[in-house]
């Protein structure tokens, strides 16, 4: 069954001060390296905090587990939560149903004819085609967001599971090629970044809430 309940988005700079944390997730940050542990923190203190804002819990009460190279997930039925980062900001989603995000600034270098060759299927090599060079790195460039967030979405891997996943670019549902899999997919434009959203949960404008700050 789908849903049209609002979901909200929120971006944060990646260079904004870090917000608290729990001790756990402290005692965490101290064994990666320097740079992955600023990350780390960062991450998981924005998604207490905007999460907290929403459902009007204390920060450190949001019962949040998200180890590194995990897929974070909200306990005692609170929903589920994703969350990506570019060079430069930091987007959060939160859903009662399943999702999965991510982002990348709309200016990042990418050599768009290896990346679509190695991990795109032939349907996706095939609707790139219309596209002229000058518009085919953007094109690659969003259809790899999208992507990302269904590996999210999913929990799968970019090795095994990227180049199975097929989009239909008239109705912008994914579905898995061996897995009996299917999600919608949404794409924004917003400023310096592309914005993606996989989810089962029908998304309208007026249901979609983006928090900038």
């Amino acid at each position: 069954m789908t849903s049209t309940s609002v979901l909200p988005l929120w971006l944060f700079p990646i260079n904004s001060p870090l917000k608290e944390i729990s001790s756990n997730e402290e005692q965490i940050a101290k064994s990666l390296p320097q740079k992955r542990s600023q990350q780390y923190k960062h991450a998981r203190g924005y998604v207490r905090f905007a999460l907290s804002q929403y459902l009007k819990i204390d920060p450190l009460e949001i019962p949040l587990k998200a180890s590194p190279g995990e897929a974070p997930r909200l306990d005692n039925g609170l929903g589920y939560v994703s969350f990506s980062h570019s060079i430069d900001a930091l987007i959060i989603g939160w859903s009662h149903k399943q999702l999965g995000v991510d982002l990348e600034r709309n200016d990042r270098a990418i050599s768009s004819q290896k990346i679509a060759k190695r991990f795109f299927d032939l349907n996706d090599r095939k609707y790139l085609k219309q596209f002229p060079e000058e518009k085919l790195m953007s094109e690659v460039l969003s259809q790899w967001v999208i992507k990302e967030s269904l590996i999210k979405w999913q929990q799968g891997t970019i090795a095994k599971d990227l180049k199975e996943w097929t989009i239909n670019y008239k109705t912008n549902i994914a579905k898995h090629n061996k897995l009996n899999l299917q999600v919608n997919t949404y794409k924004i434009q917003y400023r310096d970044w592309v914005i993606a959203i996989s989810s089962n949960q029908i998304i309208e404008n007026k249901n979609l809430i983006l928090c900038i700050n």
